[in-house]
């Protein structure tokens, strides 16, 4: 135990999971840190068009992580293209 704050100190033999979360990315690709998971939420492009939304799906299937998860933003339920960009990620294997 940390005395400090009565925490356990965590032992370097335990099995982790790594998580990297990011948001509001509006089309930036930036490099990703290594990690088990990756948790992107909204934002995950700029004007929500499909040619853009595919890039970005590009970039995140180019990551290397084990679990992939995509929350929705706000530009994909515009025009009814709701539908149409789940089917788009979910053909890719993210979650959503």
């Amino acid at each position: 135990m940390n005395r400090q704050n009565n925490l356990p100190i965590p032992r370097r033999n335990i099995a982790t999971t790594r998580f990297v979360l990011i948001s509001d990315t509006y089309g930036y690709h930036p490099a990703l840190p290594k990690g088990d998971v990756l948790c992107h939420a909204r934002g995950l492009s700029n004007t929500g068009s499909i040619s853009e939304l595919r890039k970005a799906l590009d970039w995140i299937d180019k990551a290397d992580f084990g679990v992939k998860i995509i929350i929705a933003g706000q530009s994909w339920k515009k025009n009814g293209r709701q539908n149409k960009i789940l089917t788009l990620i979910r053909k890719q294997g993210y979650y959503t």
